[in-house]
């Protein structure tokens, strides 16, 4: 899967920069630190924020990114349409399957089996991270699919079409037997009738004919049973073979933030967090070596850390920091805090005094 760069943001006159590493853009709370995080996810088609966007001009509002190889600006017009320029120039309208198809596109994330039309958007939607999201949401289980790279709508659907088949050779077993009770009856009726022999060879060809398709039939449904069993299988190794790769990712993060028994540190106070936050560090950044990993190499967060003590902050931010240095994930959190920051981070300051004024237009 392509990876994803947030190179600049442009609202209403203010540039906001970014390097394709570690940022962090600080705001005392009433800054507006949430409303821009929701207006990315808004100007991306990832949300709507109606209430929002009553005081912004959203037209005037321009994400430019790296997606892949292209260099792609995305814009969102009052009517609700998402507009990409740039490498890509083509529109959509938000929540529409047709942008859905235009971020898979983009994205183009990767499938062993059937591709899933329509995982990038969702994937994405997936790299913003909001402390309520810690503290009350988890990744859907078909998103998480979807990162690993296994399309389970398509066994599903293979699944839903064995059994109409199932089916349909059921009927042509009920049809079979009332034939064959029908001929048996014929030719009783028929004892002493001198065209018996006649009739009954027409209707024993009738009968063969429906017999030998039925057990075409049958033959078929063994073998799309047997391909389902297999491709099953296949798929259950498979994820359970990446997930792997994850889980030992989330166990050295976990290692290297003196986390040995996570079932009794996880449990209390704040440190629920990192249960939480961990894991999408690990379902975000790229994995070189692992082509069907649909990992896009980005986490955007708002203020998630407000419950954790400063050196378990400081650690996690130095973990992040090793991905972003390594290029394998661009971060940008939100905060209020500006303590522990890396020195090498970029650093955006929201204007204190105004609060959230600077998003006016003016």
């Amino acid at each position: 899967m392509n990876s994803l760069v947030i190179n600049s943001i442009l609202l209403n006159g203010n540039e906001f920069g970014f390097s394709n590493g570690m940022n962090f853009i600080i705001g005392a709370n009433g800054s507006g630190k949430t409303t821009f995080f929701n207006l990315i996810m808004h100007v991306l088609g990832l949300k709507d924020i109606k209430r929002t966007t009553d005081f912004i001009r959203v037209d005037g509002i321009v994400v430019n990114c790296t997606i892949g190889d292209l260099q792609v600006s995305i814009t969102r017009d009052n009517e609700n349409k998402i507009h990409f320029n740039g490498g890509i120039k083509i529109e959509a309208k938000y929540g529409s399957r047709e942008l859905q198809s235009i971020y898979n596109s983009l994205f183009e994330p990767t499938f062993d089996f059937e591709e899933d039309t329509f995982a990038a958007q969702e994937i994405l939607e997936s790299s913003f991270i909001s402390e309520n999201h810690l503290y009350s949401d988890v990744l859907l289980q078909k998103t998480y699919n979807k990162i690993l790279g296994v399309n389970i709508d398509y066994i599903k659907s293979y699944k839903k079409q064995i059994n109409l088949y199932k089916q349909k050779i059921s009927n042509e077993d009920s049809v079979h037997i009332t034939l064959k009770t029908f001929i048996n009856n014929v030719e009783k009726d028929l004892e002493n009738n001198s065209s018996k022999d006649e009739i009954s060879s027409v209707l024993r060809k009738h009968y063969i004919s429906l017999y030998d398709s039925i057990f075409e039939n049958r033959k078929l449904l063994d073998e799309a049973l047997e391909m389902y069993n297999y491709v099953s299988k296949i798929q259950e190794s498979t994820m359970k073979e990446r997930k792997e790769v994850v889980d030992k990712q989330i166990k050295d993060y976990n290692h290297s933030l003196g986390i040995s028994r996570e079932e009794s540190i996880y449990s209390s106070g704040g440190m629920n967090i990192l249960r939480k936050f961990i894991p999408n560090i690990a379902r975000t950044k790229k994995y070189p070596d692992y082509k069907y990993l649909n990992t896009n190499g980005f986490l955007i967060t708002d203020s998630p850390f407000g419950g954790l003590d400063t050196n378990s902050t400081n650690t996690l931010r130095n973990i992040i920091l090793d991905e972003c240095k390594n290029r394998r994930l661009q971060y940008i959190e939100f905060t209020s805090f500006n303590s522990g920051i890396p020195s090498n981070a970029n650093i955006i300051h929201l204007n204190y005094k105004e609060a959230i004024g600077w998003l006016r237009v003016n």
